[in-house]
């Protein structure tokens, strides 16, 4: 589970990601980052109707990209606020392992690793 403090969770901010925020990708992620003021890092994660139209399935794949995410948070430098998306890939496709290759690959694209 992700701590509070690297939680983005007010809307204004995560619009501000999408219209000012830098993006990459690796595989079936796509990352939109922008800095903040902040002494932390900050993660929001969207999976869209277009990966399910199940909540079930929408919600096991943030639990999975959380739980991928979290062994980078302590190499994320601090002050970027990033927004997790993926691309339009099948719910039943989505692993663990796979997804932390393609978060690791995707913020060392982004230079977000220290």
């Amino acid at each position: 589970m992700l701590p509070l403090k690297n939680r983005l969770k007010n809307s204004t901010d995560i619009k501000k990601v999408f219209l000012d925020g830098k993006s990459a990708q690796n595989g079936f992620l796509f990352l939109k980052f922008c800095p903040n003021n902040l002494q932390q890092s900050r993660i929001a994660f969207s999976v869209g109707l277009k990966h399910s139209k199940s909540a079930v399935k929408r919600n096991r794949t943030k639990r999975l990209l959380r739980a991928a995410t979290e062994q980078f948070l302590e190499k994320l430098k601090p002050g970027f606020d990033i927004v997790v998306n993926i691309k339009n890939i099948a719910p039943e496709s989505v692993n663990l392992e796979k997804t932390k290759r393609c978060i690791e690959k995707a913020f060392l694209f982004a230079k977000l690793l220290k």
